[in-house]
């Protein structure tokens, strides 16, 4: 199942697909009822800070 990753100062969420990720608004994601809550993921800045792989370009997926 999908799985939001982390939030962008800009309302979108990076989503987790397993083989891709990719992003969407905050509506939509809440709309689909994609875990976790927006309000619990973390920002992108600290995603990318735990999540060194992901700092050369797209999230690693299944990483979150």
């Amino acid at each position: 199942m999908a799985r939001g990753i982390y939030r962008t100062i800009d309302g979108l969420v990076q989503v987790d697909y397993g083989i891709r990720s990719t992003s969407m608004y905050r509506s939509r994601y809440e709309e689909l009822g994609y875990q976790p809550p927006f309000e619990t993921l973390p920002s992108e800045a600290d995603y990318l800070a735990t999540h060194p792989k992901a700092q050369a370009g797209d999230p690693v997926p299944g990483e979150s």
